[in-house]
């Protein structure tokens, strides 16, 4: 196998790679706002605790 055959595989293998980093950092924005949002459901559950005593 040549340079010249192996050359486009390598740009196509680093655009993927790209896209894979691009959707891991978005999952990670997601997992991020999925645990803000869970503390603030905990913090509104332990107000409604504390208002209804």
């Amino acid at each position: 196998i040549t340079d010249c055959a192996v050359e486009p595989l390598k740009v196509e293998l680093a655009e993927l790679e790209q896209m894979i980093q691009d959707q891991q950092d978005k999952i990670c924005a997601v997992k991020a706002n999925i645990l803000k949002n869970e503390e603030k459901i905990q913090k509104m559950v332990y107000s409604i605790n504390l208002t209804s005593r």
